[in-house]
């Protein structure tokens, strides 16, 4: 799969974690199998290759508005105008 690792097997934890990719190898989806249970997903979102957001089991860490107001700061320390999408 382009080079990008698809699977891990954790034996000692008795997990399997699956991941779909993009072509660039962006994490789309994260799914996670323990045992015979009933699987943890988490679905991953980008924007021009910027992760914006997150949603599934665990709650989300990333947000469409901390990711802009980052980009805003980050552009006005460089002087570059960031216009509004």
């Amino acid at each position: 799969m382009n080079g990008h690792l698809a699977q891990v097997k954790d034996i000692a934890g008795g997990r399997t974690l699956s991941y779909a990719l993009d072509a660039h190898g962006l994490v789309l989806e994260r799914n996670e199998l323990t045992g015979s249970s009933a699987s943890n997903t988490q679905a991953y979102y980008y924007l021009n290759g910027k992760g914006i957001g997150d949603s599934g089991f665990k709650p989300s860490r990333t947000d469409y508005a901390s990711v802009r107001n980052r980009d805003r700061e980050i552009a006005g320390r460089n002087s570059v105008d960031c216009p509004s999408i």
